[in-house]
């Protein structure tokens, strides 16, 4: 008796090693059959909590979202006095600060060219940024009346607002395209040209993919990164063809910010 209750007791001791194997191959399993669906799981936890879902949210292009978004920057051309000086302010950066006071005008009107009650995720971070920064200032208006609201359309790139005050007074708040609100805010020459600059090439951007090319080109004929780097599902033609691949669509993503928009 005493031997099989020693025989029994390393079995049970023995058991609780199995169960990492167990739950790691009935994982590979269900990420295999996840693949013939097309389906890819980078992390395998992924693989029980998509196998427990019962309904799938995905956007446009078949990410998994939270339907959620933050304000991170914020950026005004003027200064709180009116003169010229563009700043460019992380939000991140600054969670425990005072939103200076040149970015309360932002953040008032992005509320205001909102709806009272909204559903849209940006129009929600507004909101929220606007309670944390602007709840003991003047610039959140609880007590006015939407008068008439202008949806986006063909025409304008824009949303509108009409908002009336306890006075009577009216305010007129947007959010779009910027040439759209530079049109509706008659911008003069001096801030076109500045939204002009926008849509100039990102000279980082060539650098990162000038990099990238030579990189893999090395990778392709030095025998030492050859190693290192194996590609053994990979031919090199492939693998030229997916560097080809990606500088085309950068550089067509590109003239598509230098192609003049039609009116």
């Amino acid at each position: 008796i005493e031997g099989f209750l020693a025989g029994l007791t390393l079995a049970m001791a023995i058991l609780p090693n199995e169960i990492p194997v167990v739950l790691t191959i009935f994982l590979a399993l269900g990420a295999w059959r996840f693949s013939q669906q097309q389906v890819l799981t980078r992390r395998v936890p992924v693989v029980e909590t998509l196998g427990s879902a019962t309904v799938l949210c995905v956007d446009k292009i078949g990410t998994l979202t939270q339907n959620q978004m933050a304000v991170q920057q914020l950026f005004v051309d003027r200064d709180e006095w009116g003169q010229p000086y563009p700043t460019l302010y992380d939000v991140t950066l600054h969670a425990q600060e005072p939103l200076p006071e040149a970015f309360h005008p932002l953040i008032e009107f992005g509320i205001l060219a909102s709806r009272r009650d909204p559903f849209d995720p940006m129009e929600k971070a507004l909101q929220q940024v606007g309670q944390a920064y602007l709840a003991a200032t003047e610039h959140l208006h609880g007590d006015w009346q939407m008068r008439q609201e202008y949806p986006l359309s063909r025409e304008l790139l824009a949303m509108s607002c009409v908002w009336e005050s306890p006075q009577g007074e009216l305010t007129v708040a947007a959010k779009g395209a910027p040439e759209a609100i530079a049109d509706l805010c008659h911008f003069d020459r001096d801030r076109q040209q500045a939204l002009a600059t926008l849509n100039t090439p990102n000279p980082a951007l060539w650098w990162v993919l000038g990099g990238g090319v030579v990189f893999l080109g090395l990778i392709l004929y030095v025998p030492l990164l050859q190693t290192l780097f194996s590609f053994s599902t990979l031919h090199p033609i492939d693998l030229a063809l997916c560097v080809a691949a990606g500088g085309l669509s950068t550089l067509w993503f590109e003239l598509l910010k230098l192609w003049p928009r039609r009116k």
